[in-house]
């Protein structure tokens, strides 16, 4: 008897961890079915291997699409053991504070934002990174689900360093050997053009010297007046020289400076239908002359809102990278006819997108800007700023 209970027992728990494995096969399909991959972050840092000395910039970017969820805060932190880390905070967004950085490292550039309807992000990007940049990352997620239950989900990734090949450090040095080529050559045109014109002010000043020799032979009276002529025009030389020289110094450092001044001068926007948007990182608007002409150097114009969904995708740029400014000057106008708005650029009629009360003139107002007072709607304001602390603008550029 004791034998048949016991072989009975045995083929019911037989039946019941076959009914758990189905169980769990059939979680297993839905979890796939689902997409349980999105409840984490998706974390990637380029490249994972730096190469001391020679990999210029290293690149994280964790992100996370919300789906049923309240998204609170994206926090990276690093630790140099990957064996047992210990993790210290590098860079967080959240929805209360925005972007905020814990540690002072002027190599690094954060940009990230929090999108209660879409993909939030957090991304940080080192330059010359160092052998203390290799080591764990982790990116945590903090949540609350529809229940109201905090939620908390992390992915890590690993940074190795290496010390630079024989083969590799060759490599970048005839790769700054020939960038060091090309520059000598464009040096060397820039300066026979430079020599024709001093050639050519030189037998210009030979000519007058010439003449002021036959002057001086037909009328020995006048030798004290025709020598003060030649000095006059040997300084003139001199000064014209000293210019050209000038100019030509100027020149380069111009070509130099706007070659890498866009990054450091600008925030850009994602790609707006081929268009970018660039916003000044630090107040730089004294009248809307001179931002036009900045603006025109780099390709574009002062930003010109067609329709509501770019004047909505503009809006959300400058109200998320612009809280610094009481005013981002954007390139509608009605100086020289009141009342009657347009776009300094295009010369087309501004769309309307004012805020409430806008535009109201107060004390001659002539220019279009984004209004912090009215959350980053548009208003019209002083074409002169009065103090530039508070005020920045906006430029539209091709993507």
């Amino acid at each position: 008897m004791s034998n048949l209970v016991c072989l009975i027992t045995k083929s019911k728990m037989k039946i019941v961890f076959q009914y758990l494995a189905l169980v769990f096969i059939g979680i297993l399909f839905l979890s796939k079915q689902i997409g349980c991959n999105d409840m984490f972050p998706a974390l990637n840092v380029s490249p994972s291997n730096i190469t001391l000395g020679l990999t210029e910039t290293m690149r994280l970017e964790c992100s996370i699409k919300v789906v049923n969820k309240s998204l609170i805060a994206i926090v990276v932190s690093h630790s140099r053991d990957t064996v047992q880390p210990t993790f210290t905070y590098i860079s967080s967004v959240s929805s209360f504070q925005g972007v905020n950085n814990y540690i002072s490292d002027t190599s690094m550039y954060v940009t990230g934002a929090i999108n209660s309807t879409g993909l939030s992000y957090l991304n940080i990007t080192w330059s010359y990174p160092q052998e203390e940049s290799a080591g764990l990352y982790k990116c945590e997620v903090n949540e609350i689900d529809e229940i109201g239950k905090p939620l908390r989900v992390s992915s890590t990734a690993t940074v190795s360093v290496a010390l630079p090949s024989i083969g590799s450090v060759i490599s970048e040095i005839n790769h700054l050997r020939k960038e060091l080529n090309e520059l000598k050559f464009e040096f060397s045109s820039l300066k026979n053009v430079v020599s024709l014109e001093i050639s050519s002010l030189k037998n210009l000043f030979n000519n007058v010297d010439n003449k002021t020799e036959t002057l001086q032979q037909k009328n020995e009276n006048e030798s004290a007046h025709w020598t003060a002529v030649d000095n006059q025009n040997k300084i003139r030389f001199a000064s014209i020289e000293n210019k050209t020289n000038s100019v030509v110094h100027m020149q380069e450092n111009f070509v130099r400076t706007i070659a890498s001044s866009r990054d450091e001068l600008f925030i850009s926007s994602n790609n707006f239908k081929g268009k970018k948007y660039l916003l000044t990182k630090e107040a730089a608007f004294f009248y809307p002359s001179l931002a036009q002409a900045v603006c025109t150097l780099f390709g574009g114009y002062l930003a010109e809102m067609d329709t509501s969904e770019e004047f909505n995708f503009v809006r959300t740029f400058v109200r998320s990278h612009g809280s610094q400014f009481m005013q981002v000057m954007a390139g509608g106008s009605d100086e020289g006819h009141e009342g009657h708005w347009t776009y300094r650029h295009s010369k087309s009629a501004v769309v309307s997108f004012w805020g409430p009360g806008e535009p109201d003139n107060y004390n001659g107002e002539n220019c279009q800007n984004f209004y912090r007072n009215l959350d980053y709607r548009m208003a019209d304001g002083q074409c002169i700023a009065l103090s530039s602390t508070s005020v920045g603008f906006l430029c539209e550029v091709p993507a």
